[in-house]
């Protein structure tokens, strides 16, 4: 058997593999690893799509264990995570590294916005294997607004509010049509 890598977003407490976000919001990751027999030198390598900023916040746990900070090397984009101690992880237990990206104005809009990871193993670490990539994907929507009159007709200098969702007071966005 070889380990296994799985990603997802982590939204209103259930894993998803699609998401939907607005420029600003925090979107929660998760990535379990399946430790198998045999395997060594694991390191998890997560890519962010430009429009999302990793918020520093990682956090790494075995099973239901207390979560404990992990810091991943960054080099733009790209977080990689060294896990340490996997010869001390019995077969079949699970890794989980979790942690929080803002979707920044850096976001494809009407499309995907991207993340992945992979993880890398083997015996030697001059040569190792790699999964499948694992990804999940935040859209970000454009939508258009004319506020008219009761005769259709566009009104110049019009002001509105929008808000997260029916009947909540927190605004997503307050602006005037020219």
């Amino acid at each position: 058997k070889v380990p296994t890598i799985d990603k997802a977003i982590v939204e209103n407490g259930a894993d998803v593999d699609v998401n939907d976000a607005a420029i600003n919001d925090v979107v929660s990751y998760k990535i379990e690893v399946v430790k198998q027999a045999g395997a060594k030198n694991y390191t998890v390598i997560d890519t962010l799509s430009s429009g999302l900023t990793y918020n520093n916040d990682a956090k790494i746990s075995l099973h239901d264990s207390e979560p404990a900070t992990i810091t991943p090397n960054i080099a733009g984009n790209v977080l990689t995570f060294d896990i340490n101690g996997e010869d001390t992880i019995l077969d079949g237990q699970i890794i989980t590294i979790t942690y929080t990206a803002t979707v920044n104005k850096g976001a494809v809009i009407d499309g995907a916005n991207e993340n992945k990871a992979v993880l890398k193993y083997g015996n030697d670490a001059n040569k190792l294997f790699s999964t499948e990539e694992s990804k999940v994907n935040t859209y970000v929507w454009a939508f258009d607004i004319l506020k008219h009159n009761s005769s259709n007709a566009p009104l110049a200098n019009a002001k509105f509010e929008l808000y997260t969702g029916y009947n909540t007071q927190t605004k997503a966005y307050t602006g005037k049509i020219e």
